[in-house]
């Protein structure tokens, strides 16, 4: 478990990284594979949202709502996160208009109006945040230190949050 940071700075680490890095893995209870996404995070809402389109494997699983997870990791490596919650699909046209850009709209070849826009709401539960300071130099000391001692390496913090 965590030796160091608190939930409440692990919740701030995923969300900088999400803002960071944006891309997750992502499934439903009723989906067998968890597919890529680009998050946009709405931290004062505590809500992450997902553009897609509705007549992915994905969305249809969640047309009435239901439990969802994600899985987030930084390009770095240095921040890994699991966080479970509830999540359904909105045409809300604030949040659609929020983070609409150039990437998201290649997907939509009728833009905003795109009769298969929509979005994946996603409200965060609860999870773990792993968090690794010292990056590969760090590793490899700590995984020599572990061989060299018979301790397990330190392999920074581990904690649960809560949103």
């Amino acid at each position: 478990m965590s030796k160091d940071l608190t939930p409440e700075e692990a919740k701030d680490v995923f969300w900088e990284t999400l803002k960071d890095h944006r891309t997750v893995m992502m499934g439903s209870d009723s989906t067998r594979h968890m597919q890529p996404m680009t998050g946009f995070g709405e931290r004062d809402e505590g809500v992450i949202y997902f553009y897609t389109r509705d007549d992915t494997d994905l969305a249809k699983s969640l047309e009435t709502g239901g439990e969802a997870m994600i899985c987030l990791m930084s390009k770095d490596e240095k921040v890994h996160a699991c966080i479970a919650g509830r999540a359904g699909l909105t045409r809300d046209r604030e949040a659609i208009d929020e983070n609409w850009n150039y990437f998201v709209s290649a997907w939509f070849p009728d833009g905003k109006d795109d009769p298969a826009l929509t979005l994946i709401r996603f409200e965060p539960a609860d999870g773990k945040v792993w968090v690794q300071n010292g990056g590969a130099v760090r590793f490899l000391f700590e995984t020599t230190k572990a061989n060299l001692t018979g301790e397990f390496p330190n392999e920074g913090d581990v904690v649960n949050v809560r949103f």
